[in-house]
């Protein structure tokens, strides 16, 4: 499992798109994600497919569970 904290560059999107923190499986599939600016973290009961195309991110520690 790895975290992956988005840095993606939105500022010539047309509105305000926030970088959350996403948690992956070993399958490279979405369990969970954090909100940014909150400790609030989201599960999925099934993991969900995750698009990293067009988007930037950096792994960072963890300790969700």
């Amino acid at each position: 499992m790895k975290a992956l904290l988005e840095t993606t560059d939105w500022s010539k999107a047309e509105c305000n798109v926030p970088n959350h923190t996403y948690y992956l499986n070993d399958d490279g599939k979405l369990i969970a994600y954090k909100k940014r600016g909150t400790d609030e973290v989201i599960t999925f009961k099934k993991p969900r497919m995750f698009d990293r195309r067009y988007r930037t991110f950096k792994t960072v520690d963890f300790d969700l569970f």
